[in-house]
C-alpha cells in the first residue's frame, strides 16, 4: 500500500496528545453531545467522548393495528424470482473476463462438481446453544427497533420497518411513516445511551449524505428539534467528515454503503456539488448475487429461506467471511460455518466453493451481475425541487438573479445542472440517459474526479478515501487501487493513485462518524449549532 495511508489521523491517538480536545460553549456537558449518522441498514451513534459508536440495525417493527393481511416493508432487494436467466448470464461475462485476468484456460465446469461435492454434506448438531434468541413478543410491546426487530418470529403480528432505503427515505412509505419510523428508533436510541428521557440538554451532529435532498434534512431536522425536542443540532456532510478524519481537507470519498455507494470529491473542506453521485447498489446486492452463485454450487443448508430474516443475516456474515478479491488465492476449499437457529442448538456445515468468493465481490467492477433489481442505477445532483418556506433552493435563486436584473451568463438561461449530471445524462456515458447508465466503481471514481477543478485532480487522486461497511473484502482496497492504476484517462496517465486506509481494523466503516466527532470538538464548531427557536424562525433556509 501507499506510503500516504500512514497519513491517515488515529483518533484516539489525537485525543491522547491533548489533555482537554474537546471545547464548547460554557455550561456545555461533552458527554450530552451526540453524533447521529443514520444509515439504510445501520445506525451509528456515539457521543463524542465515545471513541467508537453503537452500531444498531436502522429498523423498526410495530405491532398490528388490525387483524388484516400482515404488511412487511422489507423491500429487501433480495427477490431471485425470474433471475436466474440474467444472473447466468451475467456470470458467464463475469467468469470469462475473471479468467482472462488470471490467463487461466479452465473450463466453467465447477459448479457441477461443487454440487456433487456439497449434496453429500451431513450437517453435525453442536452441543453449544445458539446466542440468538427469539424477541418475546407476549409482552405486546406497541414496537421493537434493532437486533430485537429481526430476530422477531414472520409468525408474529408485527410489520417491519426500514425508514431509508438505498440511501435516502424510503418511497415504498408514506412520508409521515417514514418520519414516525425515525422518530421512534432514534428516541429509545438515545434514551439507552444517555439514560434519559429529556433532550433539551442533548446537542446532536447529524450527518447526511453528500447526495442530499434539502427537504429530506428538513424533516430530519424536524424531528430531531420539534418532534424528539433536542436543544440543537448541527448538520455535516458525510464526505467532509471522513476526509476530516483521514487528515485532509481535499481527497476523493468512496462511501460503499449496504445499499449503495457514494462518490464525491472534497476540495479544500468543501464537498463539490459537481462531483457527487450515487450508485444504486452496494453490500446487500453482493450478498443477493453471492446466495445465487451459492445456490448454484449446492448450498449444503437447505432450510435456508428468504423470508427468515435471521437466514439473510447468516449470508451476510458468510459473505464477509468468505469473499474476497485476492486473485492469488483460488481454486476450490472447504469451509464451514455454523447457522444459529434462535433458542436451540447451533448446527455446523461444512461446504465447498471455488470462484463464487471471487465473483461475487467482483460484481462491484462488473455491474450487470447485480444491477437488474432497481430502475435507476446511478444518482447525481438535481435541480432541487422549489419549497415556499426556502428562498434559497436552486429555483429561487434562479428566479432572484431574474427578478433583480443581476448579471446572468449566456448559458444561465435555464436551471444549471451539475457537471457530472450534464456528463451522466449526456451520450458520452454508458450511450443512455442516466437511468440505464451502469457505471462501475472504479468508472464512478474516475468520473467524479474528472468533473473535478483541473488543479486538484492530482491531490484527489493521490487521497482517495473509501468507508463503508460494503467493501471490507480481503485485498479490496488493493484491488481497486490496482484498477483505478490500469484505468486511468489518458491525460492522466501520469498521475499517482493511492487509496487512504485507517490505521485501525474496523475503522474503516466509521470514518465519517469519527469525522463529525473531531469536527464538533473545533471551537468554531459553536457557530453551526441550530437552535429550536432558530430553526421555528428560519426553517429550512438553515440546511
Amino acid at each position: 500500500m501507499a506510503d500516504s495511508e500512514n497519513n491517515l489521523l488515529d483518533p484516539g491517538a489525537q485525543e491522547c496528545e491533548s489533555s482537554d480536545p474537546i471545547k464548547f460553549e460554557t455550561g456545555t456537558e461533552t458527554n450530552l453531545v451526540l453524533v447521529l449518522q443514520p444509515g439504510s441498514a445501520n445506525l451509528r451513534i456515539g457521543r463524542i467522548t465515545d471513541t467508537t459508536p453503537e452500531v444498531i440495525p436502522h429498523v423498526i417493527a410495530y405491532k398490528q393495528t388490525n387483524s388484516g393481511v400482515r404488511t412487511v416493508d422489507e423491500t429487501l432487494l433480495f427477490n431471485l424470482e425470474q433471475q436466474n436467466e440474467t444472473f447466468s448470464d451475467a456470470r458467464k461475462e463475469i467468469f470469462g473476463i475473471y479468467l482472462r485476468q488470471l490467463e487461466d484456460i479452465r473450463p466453467d465446469t465447477c459448479n457441477d462438481k461443487l454440487r456433487g461435492m456439497n449434496h453429500n454434506i451431513i450437517p453435525t448438531v453442536l452441543k453449544t446453544t445458539s446466542e440468538i434468541t427469539s424477541t418475546n413478543f407476549t409482552n405486546a410491546n406497541n414496537f421493537y427497533i434493532g437486533e430485537d426487530a429481526l430476530h422477531i418470529s414472520n409468525r408474529a403480528p408485527y410489520n417491519i420497518h426500514w425508514p431509508i432505503r438505498r440511501g435516502r427515505f424510503n418511497r415504498g412509505q408514506p412520508l409521515e411513516m417514514v418520519l414516525q419510523c425515525l422518530e421512534d428508533i432514534w428516541r429509545e436510541v438515545v434514551t439507552e445511551l444517555c439514560d434519559t428521557r429529556e433532550f433539551g440538554d442533548v446537542k446532536v451532529v447529524l450527518l447526511i449524505p453528500d447526495l442530499f435532498e434539502r427537504q429530506e434534512v428538513k424533516c430530519m431536522v424536524d424531528v430531531l428539534l420539534n418532534r424528539l425536542k433536542f436543544g440543537s443540532v448541527a448538520i455535516q456532510q458525510s464526505s467532509v467528515c471522513a476526509i476530516y478524519s483521514s487528515g485532509f481537507i481535499s481527497g476523493c470519498v468512496v462511501d460503499v454503503g449496504d445499499q449503495s455507494v457514494s462518490v464525491c470529491c472534497v476540495e479544500d473542506g468543501i464537498s463539490n456539488p459537481n462531483t457527487r453521485m450515487a450508485l444504486e447498489y452496494g453490500g446487500n446486492d453482493i450478498t443477493r448475487a453471492f446466495w445465487w452463485l451459492l445456490k448454484q454450487a449446492g448450498f449444503p443448508y437447505k432450510e435456508w429461506s428468504i423470508e427468515d430474516r435471521i437466514d439473510r443475516c447468516l449470508m451476510d456474515e458468510l459473505k464477509e467471511d468468505l469473499c474476497h478479491l485476492d486473485m492469488e488465492l483460488r481454486g476450490v476449499k472447504e469451509y464451514s460455518f455454523d447457522v444459529n437457529p434462535p433458542d436451540a442448538n447451533k448446527i455446523q456445515f461444512k461446504m465447498f466453493l471455488c470462484d463464487e468468493v471471487i465473483l461475487a465481490p467482483l460484481a462491484f467492477f462488473y455491474p450487470s451481475f447485480i444491477t437488474m433489481v432497481t430502475g435507476e442505477h446511478v444518482r447525481s445532483q438535481k435541480i432541487q425541487p422549489s419549497h415556499p418556506e426556502d428562498y434559497l433552493d436552486d429555483v429561487s435563486l434562479f428566479e432572484t438573479k431574474n427578478i433583480t436584473g443581476m448579471h446572468i451568463d449566456e448559458q444561465e438561461t435555464e436551471l444549471q445542472l451539475p457537471l457530472i449530471t450534464k456528463l451522466l445524462n449526456s451520450k458520452s456515458i454508458g450511450g443512455a440517459d442516466s437511468s440505464e447508465n451502469l457505471l462501475s466503481l472504479d468508472e464512478a471514481i474516475h468520473l467524479s474526479i474528472n468533473c473535478a477543478n483541473e488543479q486538484n485532480k492530482q491531490k484527489l487522486y493521490k487521497n482517495i478515501v473509501v468507508t463503508g461497511a460494503g467493501f471490507q473484502f480481503q485485498k479490496s482496497v488493493t484491488f481497486l487501487q490496482n484498477r483505478l492504476r490500469k484505468t486511468l484517462p489518458s491525460e492522466h496517465k501520469n498521475l499517482q493513485v493511492d487509496i487512504l486506509t485507517p490505521p485501525r481494523e474496523g475503522e474503516i466503516s466509521k470514518l465519517s462518524w469519527l469525522g463529525g466527532r473531531m469536527l464538533s470538538s473545533l471551537d468554531a464548531s459553536n457557530e453551526i449549532w441550530i437552535t429550536r427557536e432558530e430553526w421555528m424562525c428560519s426553517g429550512v433556509r438553515l440546511v
